[in-house]
């Protein structure tokens, strides 16, 4: 039942074709990182927080622990190059043994298309080649993972798996 009232809101979001827009980061905000009871850590960038969280959740758990940070939690949206290299960075940095997590991306309706938890427009992607691919039609859930060259990229897997993930609040 908590992944139909999760899922409700999402009906009224527009798909929109991704992009893939690379620019160097520049990063002058002030950025804030802390270990908390659940072994994550936060960082700041231009007023908005981003949490990684290490205790591993399936999707769905993953955002409702995300909805409980905040009026605007959720599990993270990328919009920019800067964002996901910002956050990858943090989940490198906070963690020597993650090598993935969830992101807010989710598949529209089992179109080709996805949608961000948090309603706003997709218009930014870092899919890895082939992907998304929907394998055996279970895969409709985005994560971010590291590869061995110590490069992010996007992944869609099935949504029960557990996996760390990014909070944007």
């Amino acid at each position: 039942m908590n992944c139909v009232l999760l899922l409700l809101p999402l009906l009224a979001v527009a798909c929109c074709h991704s992009t893939d827009l690379e620019t160097k980061p520049l990063l002058n905000e002030t950025e804030t990182f802390g270990n908390d009871h659940d072994m994550g850590s936060t960082v700041t960038y231009r007023g908005r927080r981003y949490r990684f969280v290490t205790t591993p959740m399936t999707f769905v758990n993953a955002e409702l622990y995300c909805q409980r940070l905040g009026r605007r939690g959720h599990l993270t949206s990328i919009h920019s190059y800067c964002i996901n290299q910002l956050l990858f960075n943090l989940v490198r940095r906070c963690s020597h043994n993650v090598a993935s997590a969830w992101i807010g991306g989710l598949q529209f309706l089992k179109s080709k298309h996805y949608i961000w938890l948090d309603g706003s427009r997709w218009d930014f992607a870092r899919w890895a080649p082939g992907e998304p691919n929907n394998e055996y039609g279970r895969e409709e859930c985005a994560e971010m993972y590291i590869t061995k060259k110590q490069q992010s990229y996007w992944n869609d897997i099935p949504c029960s798996l557990s996996r760390s993930f990014i909070c944007e609040y």
